[in-house]
């Protein structure tokens, strides 16, 4: 495993970790049923976006960032897709081609610069990663120190 591949796979379990803590997700769906890569660059470039949480063919869910992506923007990003993660794994979250479904019911993606991209009322489970971020990634830089000097 790549060192870059290897760190984002400590973070997002750090991440995680720090989730099941708190009773968002149980510790059996956030076990190691995920992964994360680097492969699609120009997806994420064309959406926009620094990094992004899918589900494989084989319905394995995986978070991927741009493969060139900055340690600051690593340490923004990876907090926020741990949480999109753990929507996932706990049933409340599927992204699909335009659209997504959130607890049952479906709305259709909008563009990372759209003024409603965080609404509850557009896509709740951006609002509810946004509203848990911040103390994720704080606990994150408490897990990983040396992550602050970057």
């Amino acid at each position: 495993m790549e060192a870059l591949e290897e760190l984002t796979t400590y973070m997002v379990g750090y991440c995680l970790g720090y989730l099941v803590e708190i009773d968002f997700i149980s510790k059996e769906k956030a076990s190691c049923f995920w992964y994360t890569c680097s492969d699609i660059d120009k997806k994420l470039e064309d959406s926009g976006l620094l990094a992004g949480t899918s589900i494989d063919r084989n319905n394995r869910p995986f978070i991927a960032y741009r493969s060139k992506i900055s340690m600051k923007d690593l340490i923004k990003a990876i907090p926020h897709e741990s949480i999109h993660l753990a929507q996932i794994r706990k049933g409340d979250y599927e992204p699909l081609s335009g659209y997504s479904i959130w607890k049952g019911k479906k709305y259709i993606n909008l563009n990372c610069d759209d003024p409603n991209y965080f609404s509850a009322e557009h896509q709740p489970w951006e609002a509810e990663a946004k509203s848990l971020e911040e103390k994720v990634r704080q606990v994150l830089l408490e897990k990983i120190p040396d992550l602050k000097c970057l």
